[in-house]
């Protein structure tokens, strides 16, 4: 592309112009299960399907997680314990 991003060049490996999609998807399906059941958790999610490298750069182009992070709340830091004698000023 003229803009030099290699995002969106058009040698990007893409079967083309699909007729009929859940043809192709169903060929996929039957051909590359795994890769199948990660596009159809992926769209369900809104996560990008690609090679890792590729999720990260599109990570650093957007400034935004795009990669599942850890489930649930980040564990509780607890406070700092005083010491008495830290703040005797004898």
């Amino acid at each position: 592309m003229a803009d030099g991003d290699e995002l969106l060049a058009p040698g990007r490996p893409f079967p083309g112009e699909v007729a009929d999609w859940k043809a192709w998807l169903g060929s996929v399906a039957e051909c590359e299960p795994e890769r199948f059941n990660l596009l159809r958790r992926n769209t369900a999610t809104g996560r990008p399907s690609g090679a890792p490298e590729f999720v990260r750069r599109l990570e650093n182009e957007l400034n935004r997680l795009l990669r599942p992070q850890r489930r649930g709340r980040k564990p509780r830091v607890a406070p700092c314990e005083l010491t008495p004698d830290f703040f005797d000023t004898e």
